[in-house]
């Protein structure tokens, strides 16, 4: 392949990662203010990070972070805590198998099967493709590095530039995808049947 072609695939594969990335916050930002008012799941995370977030570092309920909960202007408590959980789970990148484990859970996700293909593995053999995706995302992410930021002359960037294969990056951006697809249907038929 050309060298142009290789940067469309790089770009195909850093695109999906993205794609993951932006619909799935999105996803929580609007889903979880009702997910969390009927499905059990959502309700646990959510008790557990409103749990965390009034406790202090002895362990104990820290006095400080108990008033401002409960003097909050313009929502209740609730919804303030749930605004909290939203702004913490959307904060950091949806670009790896454990924040789409995170926010899927978060979600209340429970499906066997896709929870198995999100599911992180430590061992490199046993990756699922999703992790495969996403290596090959960072790899490609770091490839593209400045090398020096501030020196005359930046390192060259071709010798460092993994060859890529059609096949294997088109399996890698459909699973980004389709994963990605599976949790939204998976949300949208659970809020679809409460109203």
């Amino acid at each position: 392949m050309t060298a142009s072609a290789q940067d469309g695939l790089r770009a195909a594969l850093l695109f999906s990662g993205a794609g993951v990335d932006s619909s799935l916050k999105r996803l929580v930002a609007n889903s979880l203010p009702s997910l969390v008012s009927f499905d059990p799941h959502s309700s646990e995370k959510l008790q557990s990070f409103a749990e965390a977030n009034v406790t202090g570092s002895n362990g104990q309920v820290d006095p400080s972070a108990l008033v401002r909960l409960l003097l909050n202007k313009g929502s209740s408590p609730r919804d303030m805590v749930v605004s909290e959980w939203i702004r913490s789970l959307t904060a950091a990148s949806a670009q790896s198998a454990e924040r789409v484990q995170e926010l899927a859970g978060a979600m209340g996700v429970i499906d066997p099967q896709l929870r198995k293909r999100i599911s992180p593995n430590k061992n490199q053999q046993s990756w699922t493709l999703l992790e495969r995706a996403f290596r090959a995302r960072n790899q490609i992410a770091h490839e593209l590095d400045v090398t020096k930021p501030v020196a005359e002359k930046r390192g060259r960037f071709e010798p460092i530039l993994e060859y890529r294969q059609l096949a294997k990056v088109q399996d890698l951006c459909f699973e980004c995808l389709e994963v990605a697809q599976l949790i939204i249907n998976d949300v949208a038929l659970r809020l679809q049947s409460r109203t």
